[in-house]
């Protein structure tokens, strides 16, 4: 009877499920299967000879062990170096802090209380001339504790100075330490400083007791005296000491190791019992004493030597180490044995070469100096300059363990420091002993002989076990006995990797519960996991561990496929399945099973154990969704019609099939059950069509009922539209939430639209992904297809108005969806395409079905039909988007408030943000493939945007002209030509960066140039032309100078005049003169003589608003050439000059003047003048007077300058007339216009 599982809640935890089919089934889950490649045969022996106990002889190895370690090897333990030593210990060999602070305490109390020297008396004798009648006093120390000293009062020297009981001193730890007297003298500056003026050195061992010393003093920092002055004997200065030494207690050389000792046995007799072993007593060495050593090789052949060195606080002991030699080790304050070499020094002078030791620095290119960790005894190498030496730290003892023993012991204390819940940490006390047993361990040789069995099986020798492979094998052990996380074992199982150790009991143990744990992952975290993965590449074979890795996680996918199969059939949510239950019932559980809980799970799991399995060259999502897909398919097969019922519906029950029949909806769960095939299998293996195959020979119903679903949604959005129900009522659809028209929502029109295009396009990706029978049943599918979505489309455009029909436009979210959803359906015609042609070359045209041949040449045209008007509908969406937004970009352009072309809310910044979600919408998760396609869609559907924007403003602009004609008004233009340049490099940009399509910017340009007329004055759309007028007339001179040079010709016929232009400012009056001096190329007509008549015009116009000619002069000449000025009897004539007065009021019209000249030949007074030529002088600019104009203080002054220029008189005018800024201003009504028109008309 298989569990029943109620709770809802539950029914997606992987774990869950694991952990109650674990309880309630009687699966194989908490059994350990047998390991393939792992044979008991080949198990090795070693491990069967594990004691439950240890011997005697372990632990008295191990008493032995915590009582001689390096530790005990101390030499000058005092006050100054018990920091020191302290700090070595907590760093090498830490305790657990009960422990740390009494040994602290202990240690310090025996510091203490050690040995020491008791001085009962000094007498200090010296008649040294600069020390009479000086205050003196004396400090005695060590000279290996120099910080420790006794200090006596000053006293005045008078010959003698007693001190009596100076105090204690305790002893350094040193054998025959030096005692130090230092005679010290008050400085006469009373400035409370000192000097050493004497001081003797005397060794403990002459230390008498109570008996007094003779000691000679050395002078120290006195000055040799005059020689003119005695000086007393030195010889005469010298110090009694008396006093003795108090050795009540062991110096703490010796009792603090032993406290150190104590501490770690009564830890390990926690663990192991040591008892009986403790009760000998203290220990002694034996015969052979222990002794630690620093062996020391060259790796080199060179002779040349070395030495290593201990560093201790306050001095050094060397020893000197030749290619190969035992340097014991008899003093430990420090963990560092610092390395030297040796080096050759060349003297320059004539002395012979000498060698001598020098300390490799960080200068010289090492970032330290070579150190030997004495805490570790394993070997190092290290290299100073061209030297490489081997060194290594030994103990030498008769009781040392071996690797089996090691073993044993590690096991026995690990059982009993571990748990399941183990941090991975052990007590720093249990540390310390494991690494002080591992010291005294030597390497175990290998074996010597073979089992019987194991000759007879001819199996390999098993590899020796080295001191860490033990130590690791220890750790497995204690795993298998109580299974802690594995991340503690990481650095345990590297030792093991790669080697042949995986055939011990242990190692197997071990990796069978590993794949035990792969079992039940679902029980275990990630990076446990992780762990247990990593150790099992490393431990055994890899293709081996590989393939029961692969079927451990097939194990566990089964176990939780049936658990999630049979919760599914039994939970309340399906309805009770029983034996005559119908296949769509069934395939709607499958179908649920597949979406709801296998791919769910397999998408947490291969997201959650992604890089997992990586070290055994594994996927989670490869193993684990193949026996899935395994699983499920067998269940679909079970369930599915077979190809006797299918064809039976296919050939009598197809056209009569209804949408509510019990046979369509077990089309529906069987396509369901396709989908959710394919979906895990598309996760698992993209390129498998295992569920093509699978329901291969349901593909002509599916293309069907698609298509007759397609059609119902379409007839669901007319009725709907309409109001009036179609031919079949949507409340009889099934899946048809209807509603009424008045609850309609707009929305629903997209979705419904969007329903219609996915489902068209996935009976053709149906179609492309299925397999068939043969290649005829596949063309008859391709053909059926293509007639049901041609009828679909035609029935799409027909009812597109009634669609459509007072329905807002898209936004560009949806706009783009459909854009795509089209041209996927017009790719997918493209490929029906290309397929017919295959298929119709791989069919014999000889045996093809007559009426086949005729459906496949039908077919062509209507694909390209249904292409065609997929591109109509593709268009229409586009337009009917940009015109969607008329009214907000009309807004903007009308605005008179603001100008919203190109501030805050402009039109461009709505124009860039729209083009920047079409860019979007058609790039983001876009194939690589189609990124052309909708490349060009973006820009096309930017461009119909730009265009929709570019015409309302063209019309505007026309308005607004259309509007000026009447009423001049150029501030209507201002808000236009502000933004103008704006659009105008908007739309460049857009082209250039491929925004948009290629466009042109002929209209936009023409618009910008009108606006910078439109937007002119009267006065300055005049005083351009007369700018261009002059502009002419200079460049006209310039080509017949040119031409007279070089000969081209004799220069055109129009006048010349000779001209003197210049300012005259009087009395603070700025005037402006002109005079003509001469004129040349005159055309009489074959008249004997002409009346030339000069008209002068001052723009702008100095009175009123109108322009006026100012002054006229007529003359009567009867040659070509005429000259003004002068007379034949030098007398002054009538000068033709014209003078105007400049002032401020003038310049206040226009910041330009021009001095405009009209010359016309007058024949009669009765008879109209005829127009000859102008010239144009430009007087002033900008409001100031032209710099390349003079300046003259009079009349006079000018009259009588020299120099004269020329210029060529024409007819711009008739040019000028035509063009655009004369244009305006002949349209233009105000007076300024129409006089600068009378003017120019030259009457």
């Amino acid at each position: 009877m298989a569990p029943s599982f109620h709770t809802s809640k539950c029914f997606r935890c992987f774990s869950c499920l694991c952990c109650c089919y674990r309880h309630q089934s009687s699966g194989s889950i908490a059994s350990s299967p047998e390991i393939s490649f792992l044979d008991d045969d080949y198990e090795t022996e070693e491990e069967d000879d594990i004691l439950d106990e240890l011997s005697w002889c372990s632990k008295d190895r191990i008493y032995h062990a915590l009582t001689h370690f390096i530790v005990n090897k101390v030499r000058g333990l005092n006050e100054e170096t018990l920091p020191r030593y302290l700090e070595f210990i907590q760093t090498t060999f830490p305790l657990d802090n009960p422990h740390w602070e009494k040994f602290e305490q202990e240690a310090r109390t025996c510091i203490s209380a050690g040995p020491r020297l008791k001085i009962s008396s000094m007498v200090i004798n010296t008649d040294h001339d600069k020390l009479k009648r000086k205050h003196l006093r004396a400090d005695v120390y060590f000279t290996q504790t120099p910080t420790i000293r006794i200090r006596t009062e000053f006293q005045e020297n008078d010959v003698f100075m007693i001190f009596d009981q100076p105090g204690y001193l305790h002893t350094p730890g040193f054998s025959d330490p030096v005692l130090r007297i230092d005679v010290l003298k008050a400085s006469k500056k009373g400035n409370n400083s000192e000097k050493v003026v004497m001081s003797a050195d005397i060794k403990l061992s002459e230390i008498v007791f109570n008996q007094p010393v003779y000691v000679q003093l050395e002078e120290r920092n006195l000055s040799v005296l005059n020689s003119s002055i005695h000086s007393s004997d030195p010889s005469r200065s010298h110090i009694l000491i008396t006093g003795c030494l108090e050795d009540d207690h062991d110096h703490p050389n010796q009792t603090i190791p032993h406290i150190l000792n104590q501490i770690l046995v009564e830890t390990a007799n926690q663990i192991v019992d040591l008892e009986l072993i403790q009760r000998r007593g203290r220990p002694s060495d034996s015969f052979f004493p222990d002794y630690f050593s620093v062996e020391v090789s060259r790796e080199d052949k060179s002779n040349s030597p070395g030495s290593w060195r201990y560093f201790k606080q306050d001095f050094q002991e060397k020893r000197i180490a030749s290619r190969s030699e035992h340097a014991a080790v008899d003093c430990i304050l420090t963990d560092r044995i610092e390395f030297r070499t040796s080096e050759t020094v060349t003297s320059s002078s004539h002395l012979p070469t000498t060698s001598r030791y020098r300390k490799l620095t960080k200068s010289e290119g090492s970032t330290s100096l070579p150190v030997l960790e004495i805490s570790q005894f394993k070997p190092k190498t290290v290299a100073l300059d061209s030297c490489r030496w081997n060194v290594e730290l030994q103990p030498h003892s008769t009781k040392m363990f071996d690797v089996d023993e090691l073993g044993r012991i590690y096991r026995e204390i690990l059982t009993k420091e571990t748990s399941s819940t183990w941090d991975g940490t052990m007590s720093n006390s249990t540390s310390t002993i494991l690494s002080i047993l591992e010291q005294f361990t030597r390497p175990k040789p290998a074996k010597s002989y073979i089992s019987l069995r194991r000759l007879s099986l001819a199996a390999p020798s098993p590899e020796p076990l080295t001191v860490p492979q033990t130590i690791a094998l220890a750790y497995l052990d204690a795993y298998n006995k109580h299974g802690f996380s594995q991340k503690f074992l990481r650095d345990h199982v590297e030792v093991l990797s790669h080697s042949k150790h995986y055939t011990r009991k242990t190692v197997k143990t071990f990796i069978s519960a590993s794949l035990e744990r792969i079992r039940n992952l679902r029980s275990y975290t990630r990076e446990e996991l992780k762990y247990v993965v990593e150790h099992l590449s490393v431990l055994a074979p890899l293709e081996d561990i590989r393939a029961e890795v692969a079927r451990a996680l097939d194990v566990q996918a089964q176990e939780v496929f049936q658990l999630w199969w049979r919760e599914l059939r039994d939970s309340e949510s399906v309805p009770s399945l029983q034996e005559n239950t119908s296949s769509q019932d069934e395939l709607a559980v499958i179908s649920r099973l597949l979406n709801e809980y296998v791919f769910p799970n397999l998408e947490k799991g291969s997201e959650e154990y992604v890089g997992v399995f990586t070290p055994v060259a594994l996927s989670f999502r490869d193993i684990v969704g193949e026996e899935f897909i395994n699983l499920a398919t067998k269940l679909i097969i079970k369930h599915i019609w077979s190809r006797v019922q299918l064809s039976d519906f296919l050939s009598n029950r197809i056209h009569t099939l209804d949408i509510v029949d019990e046979e369509n909806e077990y089309f529906q769960q069987a396509y369901n059950c396709y989908s959710s095939l394919r979906r895990l299998c598309t996760v698992v293996d993209s390129t498998s069509n295992l569920p093509a195959h699978v329901f291969r020979d349901h593909s002509e119903a599916w293309l069907s009922i698609g298509i007759h679903k397609a059609k119902i949604h379409l007839k669901r959005m007319v009725y709907q539209q309409t109001r009036t129900r179609p031919e079949t009522d949507p409340k009889k659809m099934p899946g048809t939430n209807w509603k009424s028209a008045e609850n309609l929502k707009e929305d629903d029109h997209d979705d419904q639209l969007a329903v219609f295009l996915d489902i068209s396009e996935s009976c053709w990706k149906l179609w492309e992904d299925l397999t068939y029978p043969d290649q005829d049943k596949e063309l008859e599918c391709c053909i059926l297809l293509i007639d049901g979505l041609k009828s679909l489309e035609n029935l799409f455009v027909d009812e597109r108005e009634k669609i459509f029909h007072g329905y807002k436009i898209l936004d560009v979210e949806e706009t783009v969806k459909f854009v795509r959803l089209l041209d996927s359906l017009k790719e997918r015609y493209k490929i029906a395409g290309e397929k017919l042609n295959i298929l119709q070359e791989k069919l014999d045209k000889g045996k093809m079905d007559e009426n086949i041949s005729h459906k496949i040449g039908e077919a062509f045209p209507k694909l390209n039909e249904m292409k065609r008007l997929l591109d109509d509908e593709i268009e229409g969406r586009m337009l009917s988007y940009a015109s969607g937004h008329h009214d907000r970009i009309q807004g903007c352009i009308e605005e008179s408030r603001v100008n919203r072309l190109i501030s805050e809310e402009s039109v461009l910044g709505f124009l860039d943000t729209e083009m920047s979600k079409i860019h979007k919408h058609f790039i983001n998760n876009t194939p690589e493939d189609k990124l052309d396609i909708c490349r060009q869609y973006s820009r096309k559907l930017s461009l119909l945007l730009w265009n929709q924007f570019e015409k309302q403003l063209t019309d505007h602009f026309e308005r607004k002209k259309k509007r000026n004609v009447e009423k001049n008004k150029p501030a209507r233009f201002d808000f236009l030509k502000a933004g103008m340049e704006d659009i105008v490099q908007c739309k460049t940009i857009a082209v250039q960066n491929e925004i948009i399509e290629e466009t042109s910017l002929d209209k936009l340009s023409l618009m910008r140039e009108e606006l910078k007329i439109l937007t002119m004055t009267t006065g300055d759309l005049i005083s351009n032309i007369l700018r261009m007028k002059e502009e002419a007339e200079d460049n006209e001179m310039k080509e017949d100078v040119e031409a007279i040079l070089t000969g081209a010709r004799g220069g055109s016929g129009g006048p010349t005049i000779n001209f003197n232009l210049g300012y005259i400012r009087v009395e603070d009056v700025e005037k402006v003169a002109l005079e003509i001096r001469s004129i040349t190329n005159l055309r009489k007509l074959d008249r004997d003589k002409i009346n030339i008549e000069f008209r002068s015009t001052f723009f702008p116009p100095r009175q009123g608003e109108v322009i006026n000619v100012s002054e006229k002069k007529m003359y009567t000449v009867n040659k070509s050439s005429w000259v003004f000025d002068t007379s034949e009897n030098e007398k002054t004539l009538d000068r033709l000059v014209f003078i105007y007065t400049v002032d401020e009021a003038d310049l206040s019209v226009c910041e330009d003047c021009y001095v405009c000249i009209d010359l016309f030949d007058k024949p009669h007074q009765l008879k109209p003048a005829t127009f000859l030529a102008e010239a144009v002088f430009q007087v002033c600019k900008y409001g100031t007077v032209l710099p390349d104009i003079p300046e003259f203080r009079s009349l006079d002054e000018f009259y009588s300058h020299s120099y004269s220029s020329q210029k060529k008189m024409s007819k711009e005018f008739i040019r000028m007339s035509k063009s655009p800024s004369f244009n305006q201003i002949r349209e233009r009504k105000d007076d300024l216009a129409k006089s600068f028109v009378k003017w120019q008309k030259r009457d």
